[in-house]
């Protein structure tokens, strides 16, 4: 079994703030990109620029490929600080009042597969909060997730 690791490549242990992962690859996926938010855009094209990091780009969906854990811990960097700059850009404003967090969910069969078939692996979205008001009246509020934009923890390796 060893001999089958060494020949994949070694796992990597990432972290995303408290919560551990073992993963072998990270995709990271831009689904749709013609009907994908700036937002989404912004923040995949933020990721790509990474040395480590080999795209590829198909119509449908654009693809980062990752196998290291020091970009995997530059990238979540690099995306907080989007995140961060795009709730200020709500202060600005004064009327509305922004968040922002990861979202995670893993589906699988006793088997090790998901219900596409697919070996089963770790899913990482990015939810927005969004609340709208002045002072004394009543809010709004709306959550988005940006589900043109995934990251995938692999359980196997994806190389080919």
């Amino acid at each position: 079994m060893r001999d089958l690791i060494l020949l994949l490549g070694e796992p990597m242990q990432i972290s995303l703030y408290s919560i551990k992962f073992i993963a072998q690859d990270i995709t990271i996926y831009l689904w749709s990109p013609w009907r994908a938010t700036a937002l989404e855009h912004r923040l995949f094209d933020v990721c790509r620029n990474l040395p480590a990091c080999k795209v590829e780009e198909e119509p449908d969906e654009w693809r980062i490929q990752l196998k290291d854990q020091a970009s995997w811990q530059k990238i979540v960097q690099i995306i907080a600080r989007v995140l961060d700059g795009w709730k200020e850009e709500a202060n600005e404003i004064g009327r509305e009042h922004r968040s922002w967090y990861w979202v995670i969910e893993a589906e699988t069969d006793r088997n090790g597969y998901d219900s596409e078939g697919e070996p089963s692996s770790v899913w990482a979205y990015i939810q927005l909060g969004i609340e709208e008001g002045n002072p004394g009246e009543e809010k709004s509020s709306e959550t988005l997730t940006l589900d043109g934009l995934s990251f995938r923890f692999w359980n196997e390796s994806q190389a080919e």
